[in-house]
């Protein structure tokens, strides 16, 4: 049962970006859901928010700085007179090629019931907020506000 609940909130979520256009912070809105946990599932299961990360990503490094580094890392592996460092270097240039090295843990063939991480999530900020004593929302965002202007 659980596993069809969360199949279902993930396809909702899923529809509400790539039909509705609804942004991530909106559709946690509606869906009184974490912000974190709906970025996951479109991340999981949306390519078309994986495109828009992509597009939207800063490059750390030039194409040019890329490929000189990939030249010297391809040298290592080939050249290199510890075995060790060379087999490494070989190994993770495999990788990189076939893919391997950019999957993650979250990929659509692993099985999270996303229902029950959010509900984990909201019980540990609820916990958190009774600890401090602090009883709306309105004041965790101003808690949140004066921790940030420093």
């Amino acid at each position: 049962m659980q596993g069809e609940e969360s199949s279902s909130a993930n396809s909702q979520i899923i529809r509400s970006y790539e039909e509705g256009n609804m942004s991530p912070e909106d559709i946690a809105a509606s869906l009184d859901w974490d912000l974190a946990v709906v970025k996951s599932v479109l991340t999981i299961y949306s390519q078309k928010y994986r495109a828009a990360l992509v597009a939207n990503q800063e490059e750390d490094i030039t194409k040019e700085e890329y490929k000189a580094i990939l030249t010297r890392y391809k040298q290592l592996a080939m050249y290199s007179e510890v075995d060790a460092v060379s087999e490494r270097a070989c190994k993770n240039l495999i990788d990189e090629y076939k893919g391997r090295r950019t999957k993650t843990f979250l990929e659509p063939g692993n099985r999270i019931n996303i229902v029950q991480i959010n509900n984990n999530i909201k019980a540990a900020k609820e916990e958190m907020n009774r600890i401090l004593g602090i009883d709306s929302p309105k004041e965790v965002l101003e808690i949140e506000a004066g921790l940030n202007e420093h």
